[in-house]
């Protein structure tokens, strides 16, 4: 039953992430927490976009600071998700931290480290 719960929160925090109000997909994923859900990498993709979009950088070390607490394992799509997070956010130092521990690189957080540099005025370090 818990797991027909996760796929059904995971549809719905995209569909908050997609078209918005993104602070409920944050909302969503804080009630989770409360009742002891343990969010799926799908889950915590999605509420990394959602932080991306909502500009959010206190709430994205939260849930970044929550994977490692919690030890989940993060793999490339995490990984992608996170880098695109922070480089939302123009928080590039971070991203690029993750971006140097990645291996292997792919071409989705390759794009977003280029685009998140572009995007705040870095054309250089692009």
């Amino acid at each position: 039953m818990k797991s027909m719960l996760v796929c059904l929160m995971n549809v719905v925090v995209n569909n908050y992430y997609q078209s918005g109000p993104f602070d409920d997909a944050l909302e969503l994923f804080e009630e989770m927490k409360k009742d002891n859900i343990m969010a799926d990498k799908f889950i915590l993709s999605n509420i990394f976009f959602a932080c991306g979009r909502a500009r959010n950088l206190d709430y994205e070390k939260a849930i970044h600071d929550y994977i490692i607490q919690k030890d989940l394992v993060v793999d490339a799509h995490l990984k992608s998700a996170l880098v695109t997070m922070y480089a939302s956010c123009a928080c590039m130092d971070l991203a690029q931290q993750l971006f140097v521990q990645m291996t292997p690189k792919n071409l989705v957080v390759s794009t977003a480290m280029i685009s998140g540099y572009l995007r705040h005025g870095r054309v250089e370090d692009a």
